[in-house]
């Protein structure tokens, strides 16, 4: 580039080099880094280089020559300034055209197969244990039972949701072992002064109190629930923001009976202890308890319905029983 002031630095070559580094820009200052935190194997080469990778940041942020062209948010690379700038004789233009030509057919889903297979090895950040990944396969399969339009989110560590649709005052977001916006937690203070005339309750609320009292003498530390939980799934329905159904699923990779029954207690004790603030969800707004198998062959087909839902029970909420075969059938549209 000329280092003439005068000279109009906007021709297409231009252009197209500063769209292509405003892309590679965001890439490194935003996208990678969470996962160059991670010590990615994929990443380790990109990690070693962080003069590097300094070094571009400042050249696209204080390059008086790169500052003089346009801001890439301001235009639209034309078909006609990318076959200008691939037919430079510059060697500079020819591979930043080339790039950009590659970046657009992957924003539009043209790609060679063995190039994405490849891509995917390298790149493909799968759950370290097959429980965890049965989870993500319920949730993604669930998202496409409700056939609406999600928007998906980058999977990260915290509370953010993990797809949300949206449309007019109408808001569903689906959470994966979040609580979401929603609380699963019950102080122990809540049990002080309580007497339940039930003798086993009363001996219960004793040693949860006295386990807390241990625990702050032996270990320093004040254990302050008597009940905490986070769901595998949680799905919360909103409009205008106020929540009026609320989805909880319990996933359990396994055909014990065993651990069917330690995932339906866990699954209804969340259903009971669900609150938005102070106000218990149960009593106040639609529920359903989802609780996914492996398989489910030994249970009782007559006492669920087609769907999966229990029949007769006297429950406030509706309870729903899926294995593998089952979520297999639901495909996105």
């Amino acid at each position: 580039m000329s280092q003439n002031p005068s000279k109009n630095y906007d021709v297409s070559e231009n252009l197209v080099l500063k769209k292509l580094l405003s892309i590679i820009h965001t890439v490194v200052d935003k996208d990678l880094e969470k996962p160059l935190e991670k010590d990615y194997n994929w990443l380790k080469k990109l990690g070693e280089e962080k003069e590097t990778v300094n070094y571009l940041k400042n050249v696209y942020r204080k390059n008086v020559h790169i500052n003089r062209i346009q801001n890439p948010s301001q235009y639209k690379v034309s078909d006609r300034e990318i076959s200008i700038a691939e037919n430079s004789r510059k060697e500079l233009y020819k591979e930043a055209a080339k790039l950009l030509i590659k970046y657009r057919e992957l924003m539009e889903d043209r790609y060679d197969e063995e190039e994405l297979e490849e891509l995917l090895n390298e790149t493909l950040i799968l759950p370290g244990d097959t429980p965890t990944l049965f989870e993500l396969y319920s949730v993604f399969k669930l998202l496409c039972r409700m056939k609406e339009d999600f928007g998906l989110k980058k999977i990260e560590e915290g509370r953010d949701a993990i797809a949300i649709f949206k449309e007019g005052a109408k808001e569903i977001l689906v959470y994966h072992d979040s609580t979401g916006k929603m609380s699963f937690h019950e102080k122990v203070e809540k049990l002080e002064g309580a007497a339940p005339d039930n003798e086993h309750l009363e001996r219960y609320r004793k040693s949860v109190l006295k386990h807390a009292e241990v625990i702050e003498k032996l270990l320093d530390k004040t254990d302050e629930s008597f009940y905490s939980g986070r769901p595998d799934i949680l799905v919360e329905y909103r409009r205008d923001g106020k929540l009026y159904q609320l989805d909880i699923g319990e996933v359990k990779y396994s055909e014990s009976k065993s651990v069917f029954s330690d995932g339906l207690k866990e699954l209804i004790q969340y259903i009971y202890f669900s609150r938005e603030n102070e106000e218990y969800s149960l009593e106040n707004i639609d529920m359903e308890g989802i609780l996914v198998l492996d398989k489910k062959e030994f249970l009782d087909d007559e006492k669920l319905s087609e769907s999966g839902i229990v029949k007769n029970i006297d429950f406030v909420s509706k309870l729903e029983i899926l294995d593998t075969e089952k979520l297999k059938g639901y495909e996105y549209n």
